[in-house]
């Protein structure tokens, strides 16, 4: 049997707490999956210090990776927070693989999406590196002083945005080896 994704719907705030309920009451076999999608991203304390954090990539949602779902599914009833998993009409329907490899293309094995690194380049932006550079075209914003980048991917069946977290510096001579690897971004 084929391992395949769900997302599970809970109330926004509560994923870590359904997610430790259901690793201690969701019996999971080899290889299967339960977790929480997270992003990196600078915080502004003030005073011009920084700190880095994780942020919920998708607040609200919890993603499997299982074999079979409808025994999980038996399970997950138990659970008092559980809400829903996700379904098209009265069907379960796992993540597509445009889903899936947006989720890969992001975050890797480790579920969570790093800071990419962008540099001025006059009106625009070049992504230079992080998961960010393989999604220029999916890239609707950039918040320069909260470093942040607001993107658009096909994700629940609709296209959803997402907030990663970018750093953008200014584009000096020592900068330059970094700026022919770059992908532009705006203007």
């Amino acid at each position: 049997m084929e391992k395949k994704s769900y997302v599970i719907q809970v109330y926004t705030g509560r994923e870590d707490i359904v997610t430790i309920q259901m690793r201690e009451r969701v019996v999971f076999q080899e290889g299967e999956e339960l977790y929480i999608p997270q992003a990196v991203r600078k915080k502004n304390r003030g005073g011009g210090n920084w700190d880095t954090t994780k942020e919920i990539l998708f607040p609200g949602y919890l993603f499997l990776d299982v074999y079979d779902i409808i025994s999980i599914l038996k399970q997950l009833r138990r659970i008092p927070e559980f809400t829903r998993l996700l379904k098209t009409g009265d069907e379960i329907t796992p993540l597509t693989e445009e889903e899936r490899d947006v989720l890969c293309r992001l975050q890797g094995s480790s579920h969570v999406t790093e800071c990419s690194l962008g540099l001025k380049d006059g009106d625009g932006i070049l992504i230079v590196d992080g998961p960010l550079k393989g999604f220029a075209g999916s890239i609707r914003r950039i918040d320069r002083h909260k470093r942040k980048a607001i993107l658009k991917v096909p994700m629940f069946g609709r296209d959803t945005e997402i907030e990663v977290g970018l750093e953008v510096i200014d584009r000096k001579p020592e900068n330059e080896k970094l700026a022919k690897s770059g992908v532009r971004v705006g203007k």
